[in-house]
């Protein structure tokens, strides 16, 4: 079933012309100067100078700060940063406070979460060993101090080619997105996409139990292998779980070649959840846009989810992609009428040329402890390559208490230079934590900054 809609709630970000010397003025921005320096903290991960890309934040029970991403020029190594609440490295952690793990071959970090334990569990891409023009999920466990489990096959990684798991199949690209810790058996979700039953790729969820064994009665041999829109491309970039039961959101690929937001649900047993929308999958079109999903984030009732991802528009240089956010019962896949207009809300951010790459982990979001939502998005417009947080009130609107007129961020040439957000994360005290890298091309490195809100 598809929903159709052109909703826009519109937020005008208007930038005044300048001459060679001025500068571009932001509204909004708002960094806690208590936090690291002026209000950031970049960490260069190795020192040769090698680039770092942060993936993912989470933050314990103590407010503590890792930072989790990778290293090299093609993705090669794991790394990870950890920080005391104000953004001091922890000098216990690791060596110096940083984590770099090289495998022997790529490992690409996607997502993290938390063991029961305090370990660190981290799915990423890895290269196949066996054969190197294919990948496998994979996933890394790191202590809490810092050193990589090799109670996990010798080395702290565990990789999962979904061919071998489900003893049959094509050699397949297999890429692990996003992974979710059940609160009630500890066991872990993790989703992505694999071509090991098609040409074309398809979503998939494994199962592991808390010691991250395969639970081989989930699916198919671990593999909950869901073809939701029958031969067509799908993936799932981002997942929740919820009693047993795993959603998951991306996209699926049109017979016309377009991509539609895709969210689908799955049973406790690994099958689809024809319940779900009757058909197992929520899928939604924009009047013929690409849409896809990148974060999904269950309210604290768990009756229901949101969605966040993009839509965009338009050809060549003249790409708009827009904010945008569903929010639906997971019970039933029905769309939240009480959320933006009719269950969705798009964010216009006013520019042609707001581009940004499908599969790149461009935005991040979190649920605040008021319900609200706070998104941070590497948004690809000139005027705004920096860290930019947007917050969203619980039905969907753009909260205009927050910054100016919901946006809260740095601006370009502000006597700091803060790089570019992908990640995001709230400490008990509220503060927001954004994080991604600073500099160009080769030469970036892990940035975190904290936000006044």
């Amino acid at each position: 079933m598809k929903f159709s809609t052109t909703i826009i709630a519109i937020l005008v970000l208007t930038v005044t012309a300048c001459g060679e010397d001025d500068e571009i003025v932001v509204p909004g921005s708002n960094l806690d100067t208590t936090f690291g320096t002026n209000g950031q903290v970049t960490t260069q991960m190795d020192t040769n100078g090698t680039q770092s890309h942060i993936q993912r934040i989470l933050i314990d029970s103590s407010d503590n700060i890792y930072a989790i991403g990778f290293l090299g020029d093609s993705r090669d190594s794991l790394a990870v940063a950890k920080y005391s609440a104000d953004g001091a490295l922890d000098t216990s952690f690791a060596t110096n406070g940083k984590l770099v793990a090289d495998f022997g071959d790529r490992f690409e970090a996607s997502d993290a979460v938390f063991h029961s334990d305090g370990r660190l569990i981290i799915v990423g891409t890895s290269q196949n060993s066996s054969l190197q023009s294919y990948d496998d999920i994979a996933i890394a466990v790191v202590n809490t101090d810092g050193s990589l489990d090799t109670n996990i096959d010798t080395d702290g990684r565990l990789t999962f080619n979904i061919e071998t798991l489900m003893t049959s199949g094509n050699a397949s690209f297999d890429r692990g997105f996003g992974i979710s810790r059940s609160t009630v058996d500890g066991a872990f979700y993790i989703s992505g996409e694999s071509s090991a039953t098609e040409s074309e790729p398809n979503s998939i969820v494994i199962k592991l139990d808390s010691n991250l064994n395969v639970v081989s009665g989930y699916g198919v041999n671990g593999v909950a292998f869901s073809d939701f829109i029958s031969n067509n491309e799908e993936t799932s970039f981002d997942m929740v779980e919820t009693s047993g039961q795993a959603i998951v959101a991306g996209n699926v690929e049109t017979d016309s070649g377009d991509l539609d937001f895709m969210v689908g649900k799955l049973t406790s047993a690994g099958t689809i959840d024809a319940d779900f929308n009757t058909d197992g999958v929520l899928t939604v079109d924009q009047s013929g846009n690409d849409e896809w999903i990148e974060k999904i984030l269950l309210t604290d009732s768990e009756a229901n989810a949101i969605a966040i991802g993009w839509t965009s528009s338009g050809t060549g240089d003249a790409v708009d992609t827009d904010l945008l956010l569903v929010k639906f019962d997971i019970a039933t896949g029905t769309l939240d009428t009480n959320f933006g207009n009719s269950g969705i809300t798009t964010l216009e951010l006013n520019n042609t040329n707001s581009r940004v790459g499908i599969r790149n982990n461009n935005l991040d979001g979190v649920i605040d402890e008021n319900g609200k939502i706070v998104i941070t998005s590497q948004n690809g417009l000139d005027e705004f390559q920096h860290m930019t947080t947007f917050r969203f009130n619980v039905d969907g609107n753009i909260d205009t208490t927050y910054g100016a007129n919901g946006i809260l961020g740095v601006p370009r040439g502000a006597n700091i230079e803060v790089g570019s957000g992908k990640a995001i994360a709230i400490q008990s005290t509220g503060k927001i934590i954004a994080g991604g890298q600073i500099g160009a091309n080769n030469d970036r490195h892990f940035n975190l900054v904290r936000l006044n809100n």
